[in-house]
């Protein structure tokens, strides 16, 4: 069982309804109004008015010297999970068969698209629901 020093209740439905709503208005603002909204928002919001909200090199080379070695370290292995799990990613595709088609049809379909891309079906998981996996090479 879960020891918990400090457990924090969950929000309520109507306070993350109120967010949603909030953030939504906020994303369509910015996309009508582009950088002035921003430029409002981090005024109304941060009480933050910078001349530019772009970082010269110089800034950006400060700012990444300034990192601790370590915190480097598991920055680059995030970096490299987080493109090892993509590149799996792209590698898997998934195809779902209409209704009107029997699960044979879409099987052979299937086997035909891989085979075309030079891949080949991984598994054929899923068949009641119309759903096959297949491996493709990396793009």
């Amino acid at each position: 069982m879960a020891d918990y020093v400090k457990q924090t209740p969950l929000p309520s439905p109507v306070a993350s309804e109120e967010v949603r709503r909030t953030v939504s208005e906020m994303l369509l603002e910015i996309e009508r109004r582009g950088t002035a909204a921003i430029r409002d928002y981090s005024r109304q919001l941060d009480n933050w008015d910078p001349p530019s909200f772009r970082a010269d090199a110089a800034t950006i080379a400060a700012a990444a010297d300034s990192i601790d070695a370590a915190l480097k370290g598991h920055i680059a292995l995030a970096q490299a999970q987080v493109r090892g799990f993509a590149e799996r990613q792209r590698g898997a595709r998934r195809i779902r068969r209409r209704s009107s088609t029997s699960v044979a049809d879409s099987l052979a379909l299937a086997q035909r698209l891989a085979r075309s891309c030079g891949g080949d079906i991984a598994a054929q998981a899923s068949t009641a629901g119309g759903q096959f996996t297949m491996r493709l090479p990396a793009a």
